[in-house]
Order: structure tokens, then C-alpha cells, then sequence
């Protein structure tokens, strides 16, 4: 649904009155008032109230808070950024706190056509006190949707949360979705959203024109110079083992491992300084098989970035119990490696065997221009929305 709410706000209908009055007919003239109203009907957008990430000032300075206020407005990246990048690219979005939400929770329903509440929004930023989304539930008179930003596929809130909102859009969910302790209910409400790729330059003031095909690479390298390259952060322990593994190894690799927040402290074996964007491309571009590894989550920026630049992608086993974008399969899109001996051994086959590498590439670059559009999920969102308000 993108427009909603026929009729003019009060000076709009004195103007189109006059006009009425100005051309003397109560035909359906092209500028009389019931045929303007129709067109300006059509054109509205929904208007969403998005409630996004709470991003805790303890111990920050003025410059850090600035910054982290700039990121949360003005990029549209990171955890939440496919979400944001798709209804700002589809509606009228006002973005607000969890605590402005419960001071206007009354005039929410006469303002804004839809309610979009992310789970990073409570008072922890990550999800955790799920008690303070409750009062949402008072909430009535338009369509309400949860969406569960948290990388792993495992997270989930209990029911007594699930029950205030209609629809959930939950990142990378399990396919099983049985796996989760809730109820049938709200099971049946889980809807699948997806991570942001960090090549595609998506800012509020240029997504709604901005068209992601328009990136990357449309099809494989045919000039490889390296068996197997990983650049990423220690978001995992998986990581610097796999690296480890591949040195160790006859492969010729480039790449290594970059400090992360919440682990910086990399060993010097399998340590290296981070590239710039241009050069990350390039190296990616230059070598036949290319890693997506576990870090915050299964599903990661990086499979989304070698989908865009048509590159093999070898990723963690653990993806293969997840709702993938797309419907990505194994074998078609990307292929997955069951241990560190199996990695070894897959990456010495695709790296020979050209034929097949560069079809899996070449179908994984279908399924991101297939998928990955902000618009089309924005229809989603309200076509999930829509039917979920009236059930």
C-alpha cells in the first residue's frame, strides 16, 4: 500500500475551493477539487514512524555522540541499513526514539500510517529488555511490525512481546521455524529481512533514486590471481582459525584479519592492516574463491558484497539452516565447506575448475539483482503489514 489517507489538509481545500468557485462547474474538471484530490490521493505515500536503534551515550564524548547521530540518520547501513534504505526509498519515514514512541503513543495512529519498531531500540541498543516494547500493545489504529535486527538467526524475544505487533521481519531467520520457543501465532507471523551491503552508497537524501544493479561487476573476473582471499574483522573466533588453516596450506591467499570492537586484539600470524574500499574490490575481483565466514551472525555483509562483484563465494556451513534472501541455494549461488579440511579441498577444486566457479558467480550476481531492491521490499513491508492488520 503507498497511498493512503484521501483528502487535503485544510489550505489545500481553500485553495482547490476557490478554483471550484473560479471555473463555475461541478463537472469533473481537471482542476476541479474532487479530480485534484483523487490525483494528490494517488501520489501520497505512506507515511511510516520508524523507532530505530538506541545507540547508549555512556561514557562518549560530544564528538562520538555527534557521529553516532550522524550514522543513524544520515547512512543507511550496518544491521538496520537494508530496512531503512527500503522505506525510505518507498514512503514518507519519520524516524524517532522508543521514548518519544511511549510520550506520543495516543496521536501515533491520527499521524502515521504505519508503525515499524526495531529491536535494537530499547534502552540496551541490542534487543535485551524486551519488557519495554510492552506498552505497544495499547497501541490501535494502524498496522504495527517488529523488526528483529540482531544478526543471529538464534535470537528471538518471548510471545508476551510478539503479541503487541501484527508482523515481524526478522534478519536471516531459521528456515525451521520451529526451532524457535514461541508460539504458533507468532511464528506465523515471521517475515524474512536482511542485512545491508556496505558497497552500495545508500544515504537518505539519494535512495530513493538510487538503483543497486547499477553496482559491482555484472559478470566474473577471467583475470585471477590468487586461489582464495579473506579480508574481515575478528567478529568471530571462527576467523583467524580459518585463516590460520589457509596459510598453512600451499593456497596462494591474500588477506587476514582486522581488530573488531568487541574482540581487537588480533595475533600477528594471521594480522593485517585493513584496505580501502577501492583495493578491498580489487583483491576480490583477483581471486577465485572468496570466503564469507560467521562474524556477528551467519548470513554477512560479505555475502552480499561477492554476490555484487560476482565473485565465488565459500562460505560457513552454518547458513544452510537459514531463510536465505532470495531463496539462495547451495550449488547455485554459493557454496559451503563442512570443516577446515573440506574448505582446504573445495578451494583447491573451484580454483581449477573454472567452468563451474564462474557459473556459481555468475548466478550468485542474479540473485542480488533479483533481490536486492529497496522498492520491491518496500512493497513488501506494506503488503505484509496491510494483510496482517486484518487477519
Amino acid at each position: 500500500m503507498y497511498a493512503t489517507r484521501s483528502g487535503c489538509d485544510d489550505g489545500v481545500a481553500g485553495r482547490l475551493a476557490y478554483w471550484d468557485r473560479l471555473l463555475g462547474s461541478t463537472v469533473d474538471h481537471p482542476l476541479s477539487s474532487d479530480a485534484i484530490n483523487r490525483r494528490l490521493t494517488l501520489k501520497r505515500v505512506a507515511r511510516v514512524l520508524y523507532i530505530g536503534r538506541y545507540y547508549p551515550d555512556i561514557g562518549a564524548g560530544p564528538i562520538t555522540r555527534l557521529r553516532r547521530k550522524k550514522n543513524r540518520y544520515r547512512k543507511l547501513r550496518g544491521q538496520c541499513g537494508f530496512m531503512r534504505s527500503a522505506l525510505h526509498a518507498s514512503f514518507d519515514v519519520t524516524e524517532a526514539r522508543l521514548e518519544w514512541l511511549k510520550r506520543h503513543a495516543r496521536e501515533v495512529a491520527k499521524r502515521f500510517d504505519y508503525l515499524i519498531v526495531c529491536s535494537k531500540s530499547d534502552s540496551s541498543g541490542e534487543g535485551v529488555n524486551v519488557r519495554e516494547f510492552d506498552f505497544i500493545a495499547g497501541i490501535d489504529g494502524l498496522p504495527k511490525a517488529f523488526f528483529i535486527s540482531n544478526p543471529q538467526a538464534g535470537f528471538m524475544v518471548d510471545d508476551a512481546c510478539l503479541d503487541c505487533f501484527d508482523v515481524v521481519f526478522k534478519r536471516e531467520h531459521y528456515a525451521d521455524l520451529n526451532r524457535y520457543a514461541i508460539a504458533d501465532r507468532n511464528r506465523d507471523k515471521i517475515r524474512l529481512a536482511w542485512l545491508a551491503c556496505p558497497l552500495i552508497p545508500s544515504r537518505r537524501h539519494n535512495v530513493a533514486r538510487l538503483d543497486p544493479r547499477a553496482f559491482g561487476y555484472a559478470e566474473p573476473s577471467t583475470d585471477c590471481r590468487h586461489d582464495v582471499c579473506f579480508y574481515g574483522t575478528q567478529s568471530s573466533r571462527l576467523r583467524p582459525e580459518v585463516w590460520r588453516r589457509v596459510l598453512a596450506s600451499d593456497l596462494d591467499a591474500i588477506g587476514g584479519i582486522q581488530g573488531h570492537d568487541i574482540d581487537p586484539d588480533v595475533a600477528a600470524d594471521v594480522a593485517v592492516p585493513a584496505v580501502d574500499a577501492e583495493r578491498y574490490v580489487e583483491t576480490i575481483r583477483e581471486s577465485r574463491v572468496n570466503l564469507a565466514l560467521d562474524g556477528l551472525g551467519e548470513f554477512t555483509h560479505r555475502h552480499w558484497e561477492l554476490w555484487l562483484l560476482a565473485a565465488f563465494c565459500l562460505s560457513s556451513p552454518s547458513i544452510r539452516a537459514l531463510a536465505l534472501p532470495g531463496g539462495a541455494r547451495e550449488y547455485e549461488h554459493f557454496v559451503c565447506f563442512d570443516d577446515l579440511d573440506d574448505m582446504i579441498d573445495k578451494i583447491r577444486y573451484y580454483a581449477t575448475h573454472e567452468t563451474e566457479r564462474q557459473a556459481i558467480a555468475s548466478s550468485g550476481r542474479r540473485l542480488f539483482e533479483q533481490t536486492f531492491d529497496f522498492k520491491a521490499y518496500g512493497r513488501f513491508v506494506a503488503e505484509q503489514m496491510d494483510r496482517a492488520s486484518t487477519v
